[in-house]
């Protein structure tokens, strides 16, 4: 008998476990940024942070150990400008807008941040004004400026991996700072400046599977009946 609980015990050790992945993903909704309208005769930088919170689905305990969680992003921006000349002018004016904006993924609201950048020239448009326009109105692109973005693959400490285990979401905040260039070669001119964006967060875990319960249930069973049957024998 003692013998056959010996084997009971090394099959239910010896079943293998195997690695596996699941990668979950969250879309935030579309959000949209209007810039305050401000007049310029030169040059005028605005920058601005907003931040949405994203809910990462934690970690399901019952599929196995956690081994590793890897985060990223993707994003997408699309802007515009639009204005109109006030003054004017004897010469040529040329009116000229940028876009930058950087886009930081904190998950758990600590650790280590993902982050990646829509870059400043993206949106880098100018409009040319003839001589003699006033009250001259524009937008800017003409065909509509529009960036996507593919973050770095953010993998996150060891010691910081019972956060990303349980029931529910991990709180993962994503900042966005905006920085908008806005200015004329000469005049004066008004700006309204508008952002959309779209971001699509993704976690992947790494885990390492363990046989179910009900697997193990039944091998014992089977080594019970079997050890039954012995004695039945005899």
């Amino acid at each position: 008998m003692k013998l056959i609980i010996v084997c009971a015990v090394y099959l239910m050790t010896a079943l293998p476990s195997t690695a596996a992945t699941i990668t979950h993903f969250v879309d935030t909704p579309s959000l949209s940024y209007l810039f305050p309208s401000r007049t310029t005769s030169a040059g005028s930088t605005v920058t601005d942070v907003r931040t949405v919170n994203l809910l990462l689905p934690k970690f399901d305990a019952s599929l196995g150990i956690l081994d590793s969680a890897k985060v990223w992003f993707t994003g997408q921006a699309l802007g515009s400008v639009t204005g109109a000349l006030r003054t004017r002018r004897s010469s040529p004016t040329g009116v000229n807008a940028n876009l930058e904006i950087l886009y930081t993924l904190t998950p758990g609201g600590s650790g280590t941040p993902v982050q990646a950048t829509i870059p400043y020239s993206f949106m880098n448009e100018t409009e040319t004004v003839a001589a003699g326009n006033r009250g001259y109105s524009f937008t800017l692109p003409r065909s509509g400026a529009r960036q996507s973005i593919t973050s770095p693959i953010g993998s996150m400490p060891s010691n910081y991996l019972s956060t990303f285990v349980g029931v529910g979401s991990v709180v993962a905040p994503l900042t966005m700072r905006f920085r908008q260039d806005t200015f004329t070669s000469a005049g004066t001119v008004d700006f309204n400046f508008a952002a959309n964006t779209v971001t699509r967060a993704f976690i992947e875990y790494q885990y390492t599977s363990v046989p179910e319960p009900s697997t193990l249930a039944m091998v014992v069973v089977s080594v019970l009946l079997i050890a039954k049957g012995g004695a039945r024998h005899r």
